[in-house]
């Protein structure tokens, strides 16, 4: 057997580091594509930005998230989120005011500050009484007597160190003394999250009556203190990429252009590019005109394609955009593409972690895609039928909730045909325990 060498001719496809960029610039949201260019701006002397003046500024642009990601339509008359913003307070300075008014040494009140800087987002102690000892060199008779008096601060529950010591925390400082009630949040706690009062009833040796009151209790309590509080490092804003209004009896997309502005290359560079003069830099000149160049074509590709594929979409879900979520229709990125013109993954890319701002409010683009639900001639978007049974199960009565089957039964009568298995897996992905797990006790 002898090795031989052959020529094979075939076509293949190489990305370019210039492919790369294009396809990560058209999946960038707004917010990330303003930072890279101008960080290119920064680099690139042969680049210029152009902002356009619009009806809107980007004050006015920039929405507060702060809403369900299973919503898809929003309520007109929904409260301003910069209203809340102003009423909120943070938490950590409310901590700080409490602490100002204890009389208290100030190698105490070292150790408060410490304790204060080390609540997490819930409001609970991040670190354990021995990392606080280690770290700051004190003695654990002081940290223990420092976290007895921050534990009494308000609200109710803050430095607890985990779940059940925030419950104890709250029903201390309710008077509650029954102890029944630690029990249960001592050892129970699993068995009252699946709703199985009378287990609990029969562990404990009590009434069902007695242990629905004592779970009542437990349930009116805050497993997170931190809850009406605002904090600065849980805040994120959302600048949405595109608009989409209202003009007459239709609806036209608009690209954001407030954010990302328009490019264009140096008209001084480009004499120079042009002359006989300042060989040396010639090179330096054209490799960044190149770069600057294939930038603004990348953005300009984003642009139209984030254009046309919302136009699609438009066109595609006209009853949605007229009537609301009920009218949302099922539609899939395939659809889309073959409507705008591209391929699937293009769709995919140009529709990726970005937000679209409607009359009804400001939603994800993807979320306005569902899968098609239901039997028979009639298509119904599986978002529909998951705000239905969202409906159902809020307004059904609490003793006697809606199994899976009823709520098919409900749905059929709607007009929406679906399996029993299929209601189960919507519920579970609204976080909607079983009705075993709904069901309420009412103590006699």
């Amino acid at each position: 057997m002898s090795l031989q060498q052959h020529q094979v001719m075939k076509q293949k496809l190489s990305i370019t580091n210039e492919m790369k960029q294009s396809l990560a610039i058209l999946q960038m949201p707004v917010n990330e594509l303003a930072e890279t260019i101008q960080n290119e701006l920064d680099e690139n002397p042969l680049l210029e930005a152009c902002y356009l003046e619009s009806e809107v500024g980007v004050s006015d642009r920039i929405i507060e998230k702060d809403f369900d990601k299973n919503d898809v339509f929003f309520d007109d008359e929904k409260q301003s989120p910069f209203d809340r913003a102003g009423s909120k307070r943070i938490l950590k300075d409310f901590l700080y005011e409490q602490l100002f008014y204890l009389r208290e040494p100030k190698d105490i009140k070292f150790i408060m500050v410490y304790m204060i800087e080390n609540i997490d987002e819930k409001g609970y102690l991040s670190c354990s009484v021995k990392d606080i000892t280690a770290e700051i060199a004190v003695v654990e008779e002081k940290v223990l007597y420092c976290l007895s008096i921050l534990q009494d601060f308000y609200p109710s529950g803050v430095f607890a160190r985990d779940f059940k010591e925030c419950l104890a925390i709250q029903l201390r400082k309710k008077n509650v003394n029954i102890k029944q009630v630690y029990d249960i949040v001592e050892r129970y706690l699993p068995l009252l999250s699946q709703n199985k009062i009378k287990s609990i009833a029969r562990k404990l040796g009590v009434s069902i009556s007695e242990a629905v009151e004592y779970c009542n209790i437990i349930k009116g309590l805050e497993p997170k203190p931190s809850r009406g509080f605002d904090e600065e490092a849980d805040r994120a804003y959302i600048i949405p990429d595109a608009y989409i209004q209202r003009t007459g009896d239709g609806f036209t997309v608009s690209i954001n252009e407030d954010t990302v502005p328009r490019l264009k290359i140096s008209r001084g560079y480009k004499q120079i590019l042009s002359s006989s003069l300042y060989k040396d830099a010639k090179q330096y000149i054209n490799d960044r005109f190149n770069t600057a160049l294939y930038l603004i074509k990348s953005v300009e590709k984003r642009r139209n394609t984030l254009h046309d594929v919302l136009s699609a979409i438009v066109s595609e879900q006209r009853e949605y955009f007229d009537s609301g979520c009920k009218a949302l229709k099922p539609m899939t990125i395939s659809r889309i593409a073959d409507a705008a013109g591209y391929h699937e993954s293009t769709v995919s890319r140009a529709i990726r972690d970005k937000y679209v701002q409607m009359p009804s409010g400001l939603v994800p683009i993807k979320s306005l895609f569902s899968s098609k639900c239901g039997a028979g001639g009639q298509e119904v978007s599986s978002v529909v039928i998951k705000n239905r049974i969202q409906l159902l199960i809020q307004s059904e009565n609490k003793e006697l909730p809606f199994s899976d089957q009823q709520i098919v039964n409900v749905l059929m009568n709607d007009g929406m045909e679906v399996s029993r298995r299929t209601v189960a897996k919507y519920r579970g992905e609204l976080n909607i325990p079983s009705s075993d797990g709904r069901k309420a006790f009412i103590a006699l």
